[in-house]
């Protein structure tokens, strides 16, 4: 996985990497991934590791178990000098998708 990581972008491709325990997560993807984002946190650990990845200030990393359901906190490498609060509104999908509806689903009407 990690080599395929770094060789990847050489391809012009991206992976998208989930994981509830960031702490967890080799250094290597920490280090090779653009975009970082963090909901809630609760574990000592993953919060320090998720904030040192995301060059959150110890001041700030204390508010990493206290976020709100949908609020989340993100860094853009080379974009966004600090990591930025932002909020993802709850989706409801009222069309769920049957076998019958092919591959593609729209997200919004």
């Amino acid at each position: 996985m990690e080599t395929t990581l770094r060789m990847i972008r050489k391809f012009g491709e991206a992976v998208i990497v989930i994981d509830q325990e960031p702490s967890k997560l080799s250094e290597s993807i920490k280090a090779n991934t653009n975009t970082k984002i963090t909901f809630t946190l609760g574990n000592g650990k993953d919060i320090f590791d998720i904030a040192t990845s995301m060059e959150i200030s110890q001041e700030q990393r204390k508010y990493l178990d206290l976020l709100k359901v949908g609020h989340a906190v993100v860094k853009v490498k080379g974009r966004v000098e600090s990591p930025i609060m932002v909020y993802f509104p709850k989706f409801e999908n009222n069309n769920p998708k049957t076998e019958e509806d092919g591959p593609e689903v729209p997200l919004r009407e």
